[in-house]
């Protein structure tokens, strides 16, 4: 059973890979996208060795201005990449345990679902999929998982 379940708006996709830890221009984004007031409604970035990767979701309305915003900054194209159209599908479990993790993992396994972002934090885990198979995300989570009683699940 876990408390409940939340779906994005349409959102855009960006992720920079393979940079190196201490690339300046990756820190030059926050400040841009900051100070033309774009919200970022999802951010993950893992680090191996020297290099990294760090994926964030904007609005879709934001998407253009992001894309503009980031290129011409002398950026590497090679290491960028836009996916339009994606969607967050937010659980929260009550008491987390990896059982929920390995539940998800595995319908969205099942059901053929793109996976193209996964973040965990005190309260929730955040699936990022296609903004099209998003309620297919949804009915496929309430398959496997029990939702609070007369809850279904809440988009945004």
């Amino acid at each position: 059973m876990i408390g409940g379940m939340k779906l994005s708006s349409e959102l855009a996709l960006v992720k920079l890979q393979h940079l190196p830890e201490a690339e300046p221009h990756r820190w030059r984004i926050w400040e841009k996208l900051t100070s033309s007031r774009i919200n970022i409604f999802f951010l993950s970035s893992v680090c191996t060795g020297t290099l990294c990767e760090t994926a964030f979701c904007v609005a879709a309305e934001d998407a253009y201005d992001t894309k503009v915003l980031i290129q011409p900054d002398g950026f590497p194209n090679k290491h960028i990449f836009f996916i339009p159209a994606v969607g967050a599908l937010s659980l929260f479990p009550h008491h987390f345990s990896f059982e929920v993790l390995g539940l998800s993992l595995y319908a969205f396994g099942k059901a053929g679902l793109p996976l193209y972002g996964l973040a965990s934090s005190i309260s929730s885990l955040t699936f990022i999929t296609d903004y099209a198979l998003l309620e297919k995300a949804s009915t496929t989570m309430e398959e496997c998982l029990v939702l609070p009683e007369g809850q279904n699940s809440v988009k945004n």
